[in-house]
Order: structure tokens, then C-alpha cells, then sequence
């Protein structure tokens, strides 16, 4: 019933969607039909085929809040037969009223999306091994194999975790099927994932008639390497490889004045180093970095760490655009999808309430870390069928939280949204009874 209630608060309360620059900028995509910005394409492709304008945004929002919400309920549901303790009940309301999912559940951010298509992959996971039906099961977990297909194309984090993430259900699929015929049940489903992943490409490319053209690896890391070098040579001043490499003094100043662990926009938007930066080739760029590193591997780390602390919230958060709302954009952008950049009494009124809990745990990464050791340390003490389910979506988020280590570029609070609804999935699962899980563990 409050999965239900926070869902359709959160359709009144953000439809058709908040929206940054980035959300225009990928309307602008899929209105034009061609990749311009350095991000992964299936956020455009989506958008170009929900609709025009605010159509498209709204059946984001409305995806996302059926996703998220709906794989909470999927994951307490089935439990009508069991009473709960109190607590166990009271722990379930509490993680799925979190102020921070419903805020988010309404952003149009690829953030968002690779979080919701993560979630519900988590949830059919978890109902695949309650089923009964061992063909239940197998289909459950089917499902969600292809419900994690397009994650990579969403952020260049999924390439990480998507073969991570289907472990579990790759498990369940292979402990269902019959000794005979296992063999042959993997083999299908490998067919069939690999083509599904391989059908999903060709339709977000036919959707586009100007491609990525690798941009979205390219020039992120380009940013990560430039962003490093700028944070070691703060740190070494006169003998740091800027200074070395005879970067103009213009230039050193600059980074002196401008560098922060919290993000690289100040940098890039200083003319003189945008503009050095700009004159180094790939190769030059790249060499310059690495030997960068090994001269000063702790000045590198410093700036790494700094950065890292930042994300997870250990500074200040409300220097880390902890939220969004109302719409926001290129003017161009939004006029071609007849918006403007406004914010309605509703957006006010929604900031006033989240801010105060910006400086609480919350709104704060590092609380959903210690959740997620937590959940580590339930699953594991809860037995075998819960090691399986649930371990390899908590190593998962581990690498995806430990993947910012070496290439954060901005503290922005969105990056690591996707840690919040799974953790709580994975918190859901565990406060279920165990008796309330319908039909034997897996063999």
C-alpha cells in the first residue's frame, strides 16, 4: 500500500519531470536524431521513442516511479500468509518512505534510469528465487538478465556491472534447469541475451543519424586524466608536471586558483586551461598523465581521496547538488520541445521540505555505504540461499561505489543514486521473513 501511495504522490508531485541542462540537451538528441554530447546514447534513444517534449519526459518519470516503487513491492509482496514482527515491519516502511528515492524518481537523468532498470532487475531476481515453479523461476530470472541489457549503454559504469549483476540470476536459471538439459538451457539463454544486447544496440544506433562515434568513452576520459593533472600539479606547485612540461605561468596560476577536490567545472571553465589542455593530443595527454603519476604517486592519491571524500558526502552536500527541480536548459533546446526554464509553486515547495534533510545521513553517501556493509553482513549470517541472491548484487555495488575512486570529476550527488534503491532492495529482501518465501531454495 505505500509503494502504491509513494508512487502516485510522486506522479502528482513531478510530472512531467524535472530537468537540467543534461535532460536538454538529450531532448535535443532525440528530437534532432543526432548525438552531439559525449554521453552514452540509449538515454536519447529512449526519449526519441517515448514522444515529443514533455510526453517523453513524463513517461520517463512515469517508468522510472513503476520500476522503483513497483520492485519494492515486488520484493515485500507474498508475505500475506506470514505476519510480521513489528520491527521487521516497521524497517520496511521506513526504507521505502526514503525522501531521497522519492525526490529522485522524478529527475530525468540517465542517474535515474540506470538505478530503476537496476532495482527492477534486483527485485526479479529476488521473485525468481521465491518461485515455486522452477520454469517460473527460470523465466523470473530471464527477465531479469534482459532488464539489465541496456545498463551499459546507459552509463559507462554498466560495462562494469552488468556481467556482475547477472550472476545471481545466471545462478538461478542454472539450478532450475534439469541435470539433462542444463547445458542446453544455458547455451539458449546466452543465445538469447547476446542477441537481445546486440538488437538493443542496432535500435538506439537506427535511431540516431549521427552516432557517438566512441565520444562517450574518449572524452570522459580525457576529462579524468586533464582533472588529475591539474590536482597533482596543485599539490607540487613549482616541481609539479605542468611547471615541468612548461604549461604558461597564466595557466599554473589558474589551476592554483581554481582546482577543487569537489569538482572540474571550475577548471574547464578558466579559458587558459581549458586552452592547454585543449593543445595536447590524445598520445601527448596521455604519456604527460601517466608519468605524472608515477613521479608523484602521493599527490595523486591526495587528489584522488579528496575527490572521493567529496562524493560520499564528507564535506559540505549542499555543494554537491544534492537535488533537482523544475526545468532547467539550453533555451534553444527547450523551446524546439516547447518548454521553458521555470520553476513551479510545486518545485518550491518540494526543495523547501528536502533541504533541510541535506546536511542529514540521508542525503549523504557514505550512510548507504555502512548500509551497504550492513546488508553484506545480513546476507551472508542469513545462509546459503542468501549469499547467492544477494552477495553478488552487493559486490557490485561495491565496485560501482569503488569505480569513482580513480575517476570522480564532480561531487554531484546524482552519481551515485543508483546505491540508494538497491541497498534498500537488498535491505527489503532480508527484513522479509524467511518463512514468507514462497517455495524451496534453490538446489
Amino acid at each position: 500500500m505505500l509503494c502504491l501511495l509513494a508512487a502516485g504522490l510522486a506522479l502528482a508531485l513531478h510530472s512531467p519531470g524535472h530537468l537540467s541542462v543534461d535532460s536538454t540537451i538529450q531532448l535535443h538528441e532525440a528530437h534532432s536524431g543526432r548525438i552531439e554530447s559525449w554521453a552514452p546514447p540509449f538515454m536519447s534513444a529512449l526519449l526519441a521513442w517515448l514522444g515529443p517534449g514533455s510526453v517523453a519526459t513524463a513517461l520517463f518519470v512515469l517508468l522510472n516511479t513503476a520500476a522503483t516503487y513497483g520492485a519494492f513491492w515486488m520484493i515485500a509482496r507474498g508475505t500475506a500468509e506470514t505476519p510480521w514482527p513489528w520491527w521487521r515491519l516497521s524497517v520496511a516502511l521506513i526504507l521505502i518512505a526514503n525522501p531521497v528515492v522519492f525526490a529522485y524518481v522524478g529527475i530525468v537523468w540517465k542517474d535515474v534510469l540506470l538505478a530503476s532498470l537496476c532495482v527492477l532487475a534486483l527485485s526479479l531476481t529476488v521473485a525468481a528465487s521465491r518461485a515455486y515453479n522452477p520454469r517460473h523461476r527460470r523465466a523470473l530470472a530471464f527477465l531479469a538478465l534482459l532488464t539489465l541489457l541496456p545498463i551499459p549503454m546507459v552509463r559507462q559504469q554498466g560495462l562494469l556491472l552488468m556481467p556482475v549483476f547477472a550472476i545471481a540470476p545466471a545462478l538461478l536459471i542454472a539450478e532450475s534447469a534439469p541435470a539433462q538439459s542444463r547445458k542446453w538451457v544455458l547455451a539458449t539463454v546466452g543465445v538469447a541475451v547476446l542477441a537481445g544486447y546486440l538488437l538493443l544496440r542496432f535500435a538506439v544506433a537506427a535511431t540516431f543519424t549521427q552516432g557517438p562515434d566512441g565520444r562517450d568513452l574518449s572524452v570522459g576520459a580525457r576529462i579524468i586524466r586533464a582533472y588529475d593533472l591539474a590536482g597533482i600539479q596543485a599539490r607540487t606547485g613549482a616541481t609539479g608536471p605542468l611547471a615541468r612540461a612548461g604549461a604558461p605561468a597564466e595557466t599554473l596560476g589558474a589551476i592554483q586558483e581554481t582546482y577543487s577536490g569537489d569538482r572540474v567545472d571550475r577548471l574547464n571553465a578558466h579559458p587558459s586551461v581549458s586552452r592547454y589542455f585543449g593543445s595536447l593530443d590524445e598520445e601527448a595527454l596521455k604519456a604527460l598523465w601517466w608519468d605524472s603519476i608515477k613521479r608523484h604517486p602521493i599527490a595523486y592519491a591526495r587528489h584522488r581521496l579528496s575527490a572521493f571524500v567529496w562524493l560520499l558526502g564528507l564535506r559540505d552536500p549542499g555543494k554537491c547538488l544534492p537535488v533537482l527541480v523544475g526545468v532547467d536548459g539550453v533555451p534553444d533546446f527547450l523551446s524546439e520541445s516547447r518548454l521553458r526554464a521555470e520553476n513551479e509553486p510545486r518545485d518550491d515547495w518540494l526543495y523547501e521540505k528536502y533541504k533541510g534533510l541535506f546536511h542529514t545521513p540521508l542525503w549523504q553517501h557514505w550512510f548507504y555505504v555502512l548500509l551497504l556493509l550492513a546488508a553484506a553482513i545480513g546476507a551472508w549470517r542469513r545462509g546459503t540461499r542468501a549469499r547467492r541472491i544477494l552477495l553478488p548484487w552487493v559486490a557490485g555495488l561495491t565496485l560501482f561505489v569503488g569505480a569513482f575512486l580513480p575517476t570522480s570529476i564532480a561531487c554531484d550527488f546524482r552519481y551515485l543514486f543508483l546505491l540508494i534503491p538497491c541497498v534498500t532492495a537488498i535491505l527489503l529482501a532480508l527484513v522479509v521473513p524467511e518463512q514468507a518465501a514462497r517455495g524451496p531454495a534453490p538446489p
